[in-house]
């Protein structure tokens, strides 16, 4: 049920404690101490699981800061053209600045559009994670729209100009359900089209029905990388260039962390 259930259970109990309190102070008529014991039993574990969580979210957070900075000062592996790696978290929290290794020095991070959308997002109770994506030469932000749609839909912007939307295919009418991602980003320099056929590990991303962009990911594996010693889902990438991409790398390497985010959140896969 996520964190959010454990909060929305723990003010249930509160309220149960409180109105009961009252009571017994006005009629004088006690709870059965038996089943009071088991309401504040439950109320402290589930008030122990929240500041578990609060404690969790500052540790990753100043984690992935420290790891940032390590890893961005230390050249762990030499890249090809168009070769990149990086390491996803199991839990996606804010403020977790996540490298991006190729040639040049790269990170992603969560990305909201306020406050009320992060706290939602990060406690399970309705997943809406964006992307913002930031290299030496440029900045990539995903925005969720259509909070209640049963496809999602995101705004796509290159250097805060708006480049585009990302959406997922319907099930029928697109044919999207012959896949496990079928999205599509619309863009005003063309369509791009994943693909990732079911039991594989490997999407593509065509134009033109020409591949553009690759990327092998890892199942779920507690074995820590070669790369950077470090556990997690491991993605390798490959962005063509043969044919000639009218976007940056970051544009096609945030399109592909978003359809991924969403798939480990919104599909639990």
């Amino acid at each position: 049920m996520g964190i959010f259930g454990v909060f929305v259970v723990w003010i249930g109990i509160s309220i149960l404690l409180i109105i009961q309190g009252i009571h017994s102070l006005k009629t004088g008529e006690m709870f059965p101490i038996k089943d009071l014991w088991q309401w504040i039993l439950l109320w402290v574990v589930t008030l122990g699981i929240m500041i578990g969580f609060i404690l969790y979210r500052r540790y990753t957070q100043k984690q992935f800061s420290n790891l940032y900075d390590v890893e961005n000062s230390n050249n762990l592996q030499a890249f090809e053209d168009g070769q990149y790696f990086y390491q996803a978290p199991y839990v996606t929290m804010d403020k977790q600045y996540i490298p991006i290794h190729g040639n040049n020095t790269m990170y992603y991070t969560a990305n909201f559009n306020n406050i009320i959308q992060k706290w939602i997002s990060i406690t399970g109770f309705f997943p809406l994670f964006g992307v913002f994506v930031k290299s030496e030469n440029h900045t990539v932000k995903i925005k969720r729209i259509k909070f209640w749609s049963l496809h999602a839909h995101y705004e796509v912007y290159l250097d805060n100009t708006y480049i585009g939307i990302l959406r997922m295919q319907k099930l029928f009418k697109e044919k999207g359900m012959k896949q496990q991602l079928p999205f599509i980003f619309d863009s005003n320099k063309g369509a791009y089209q994943f693909n990732n056929p079911y039991f594989s590990m490997n999407t593509v991303i065509s134009k033109n029905n020409v591949e553009v962009f690759s990327a092998e990911r890892s199942f779920f594996d507690l074995s820590k990388s070669h790369i950077t010693k470090r556990r997690g889902e491991r993605h390798n990438i490959r962005i063509s260039r043969e044919n000639k991409n009218v976007y940056p790398d970051e544009v096609l390497i945030a399109l592909y962390i978003q359809v991924m985010l969403n798939k480990r959140t919104e599909n639990n896969g």
